[in-house]
C-alpha cells in the first residue's frame, strides 16, 4: 500500500494520511492498522501507535509481531505490566522470539521482576548468543537480585563484545549509575 512506501520512505506524515484513506476505504485492513500503529510509533505518538496495534490484534489474534508492537507502545508509555502482559501473549504465539524475550525480559527489569528478567534474557541469549544487549541487560537484572557476582561474569564476556556496554555495565555494578558513554 502506498502508506508503506512513505512510511520506509520516512515521510510519516504522508503515510499517517494514505493508511487513515486505506482504513476508511477497508476498515478490515490490519496491515494498515500495523503500518499506521508504525507510524505514529516513529513520531512517538505511542497513544495513537497502541490504539493501531490493538485493532490489529482485534483483526489478526495470531498475529505475534503486533503484540510485540502493542507491548514496545505500552513500555514508552511506561505502562510496564502492560507491556508484559503483551509480550508474554506473542511469546505464547511465537516462543521462539528473540525480541519477544527480550522485551519481556526488560519489562520485567522496568517492574522490578528480576528472577523472571533473567529467565527471559536467558532465553534470548539461547536464540542469539552474543547480543550484548542482552548480556548487559542480564548483568543489570543480576544486580536487581544483588547478584554482583553474575552482574561481573557478564561484564567479563562484554568485555570482548562491546566495550562500551562493558563500561556501563561496569559504572552500574561499581557506581550504582549509568554515565554517558561517548560514542
Amino acid at each position: 500500500n502506498l502508506g508503506n512506501t512513505y512510511l520506509r520512505l520516512h515521510n510519516v506524515n504522508q503515510a499517517i494520511e494514505q493508511l487513515k484513506e486505506a482504513i476508511e476505504l477497508k476498515p478490515d485492513y490490519p496491515e494498515a492498522y500495523n503500518d499506521l500503529g508504525n507510524a505514529y510509533s516513529e513520531k512517538h505518538d505511542y497513544h495513537k501507535a497502541a490504539t493501531s496495534f490493538r485493532r490489529v490484534i482485534e483483526l489478526t489474534p495470531n498475529f505475534a509481531p503486533a503484540y510485540n508492537s502493542l507491548g514496545n507502545a505500552y513500555y514508552q508509555l511506561r505502562r510496564f505490566a502492560e507491556a508484559k502482559e503483551q509480550f508474554s501473549k506473542g511469546l505464547v504465539l511465537s516462543p521462539d522470539s528473540f525480541q519477544l524475550q527480550f522485551n519481556l525480559g526488560s519489562a520485567n527489569v522496568s517492574l522490578h521482576h528480576y528472577s523472571n528478567a533473567v529467565t527471559c534474557f536467558q532465553a534470548a541469549l539461547r536464540i542469539a548468543p552474543n547480543d550484548a544487549r542482552v548480556i548487559y541487560s542480564l548483568g543489570i537484572a543480576y544486580l536487581g537480585l544483588k547478584d554482583r557476582s553474575a552482574s561481573l561474569e557478564q561484564y567479563s564476556i562484554l568485555q570482548n563484545l562491546n566495550p562500551d556496554l562493558a563500561t556501563r555495565l561496569y559504572q552500574q555494578i561499581y557506581l550504582g549509575r549509568v554515565l554517558v558513554v561517548d560514542d
